[in-house]
């Protein structure tokens, strides 16, 4: 070191201001974000719902309109930073599972994969008649894997009947969901007689949580139109481009149901195209030369440059027309139906009836909302 300090400079007090000099250029004076800062906060929401006997609306509503929730909460900023979103979901009612009886079922843990969340959601059935809601709170707080980074975590009940059913007391579980944390908030399926004693506001208030309830009729679920093919082969389209080496999974045509289709539609509202190569592609109006090598996925990388350039701009074509074919069947499925069913304002929905109570406590979190 002396040696290369004394290089050129031979007054030993020049060597002392150069070694001063260089020491302060060597520090990075200006202000670095903490790790605080740079981390995107995470948002973790667990859906309880009831799928016993008499919820096939509230099942309907659940696999069509929770993705439009998760977009909504997506939205939010925490100090300039869009949160990540992971939801799971357990049911309410009679299942077997491990080959015994039980009265809840663990459908997923926490996850960011939503489409695989949405085929699993689709093969959910109603069925049973015992409600035990405390039970699946207390395995919600003790099983899913809730990370001590989380910045916003809450349990969202739907569902109807009496909320003491079952050997496990809801009081004791919904306090220790708020010892842990974790809201827990309640929404009741139908009109609610708070002179019944079921309990749902009871819920809530001791989970630190909000309650409120939603009409049980959403004729629109329930109706088939003559574009529901289209759209969904639109959405197969739209998926493929994200996924190089397997096909989405899509119901069989006989299967599907208009509850896929309007998924689908509430998908693709607020869906957000993760940043891939396609993206980056069609960002730079198609000029080759923006990919760069740590763009490209291992399964393309084995392609010879000719057949990559083609491959891409096959995919990225079929990307841009599946996304306009995706909204012209949208509009024509919205106008067939408010011609079939009339232009009107039905009940408050599950995601509706989530979305407001999810703003305010948020919002009371430091959240803002800012929709890109």
């Amino acid at each position: 070191m002396d040696e290369f300090f004394s290089y050129g400079i031979k007054s030993p007090l020049k060597k002392i201001i150069a070694f001063i000099l260089l020491m302060m250029l060597a520090i990075d004076t200006r202000p670095q974000p903490s790790d605080s800062d740079s981390v995107k906060p995470l948002v973790q929401l667990c859906l309880i719902i009831d799928v016993s006997g008499s919820m096939n609306n509230l099942l309907l509503q659940a696999q069509t309109q929770i993705w439009s929730l998760l977009d909504y909460v997506g939205e939010f900023e925490l100090k300039k930073q869009h949160p990540d979103v992971e939801i799971a979901v357990i049911t309410v009612g009679d299942f077997v599972e491990d080959g015994k009886q039980v009265q809840n079922k663990l459908v997923s843990d926490f996850t960011r994969d939503f489409a695989q969340l949405a085929d699993l959601m689709f093969e959910l059935q109603t069925g049973g008649g015992n409600e035990f809601f405390g039970q699946a709170i207390d395995r919600a707080v003790n099983e899913l894997n809730w990370q001590e980074s989380s910045v916003f975590k809450t349990i969202m009940v739907a569902g109807n009947e009496s909320f003491a059913q079952g050997p496990t007391s809801y009081k004791k579980a919904c306090a220790s969901a708020l010892k842990n944390g974790v809201l827990v908030n309640t929404i009741f399926y139908g009109n609610y007689d708070p002179t019944k004693n079921l309990l749902w506001d009871s819920a809530a208030e001791i989970g630190g949580g909000a309650f409120t309830f939603i009409e049980q009729d959403q004729d629109s679920l329930n109706h088939e139109t003559p574009f529901d093919h289209n759209v969904i082969e639109q959405y197969r389209k739209f998926m493929e481009t994200f996924n190089f080496k397997n096909k989405p999974r899509i119901p069989a045509k006989g299967l599907i149901t208009p509850a896929y289709r309007n998924m689908i539609i509430n998908r693709m509202r607020g869906f957000k195209a993760p940043r891939d190569i396609i993206e980056i592609f069609e960002e730079s109006d198609w000029d080759f030369d923006a990919i760069q090598p740590n763009d490209i996925p291992e399964e393309l990388k084995g392609l010879g440059k000719r057949e990559f350039r083609q491959f891409l701009v096959k995919r990225a074509q079929q990307r841009s027309n599946a996304r306009e074919g995706l909204y012209l069947y949208q509009k024509k499925i919205e106008g067939f139906l408010n011609i079939k069913l009339g232009v009107k304002k039905e009940g408050r929905t599950l995601d509706e009836a989530a979305q407001e109570i999810i703003t305010g406590q948020l919002t009371a979190r430091g959240f803002i909302y800012r929709k890109d």
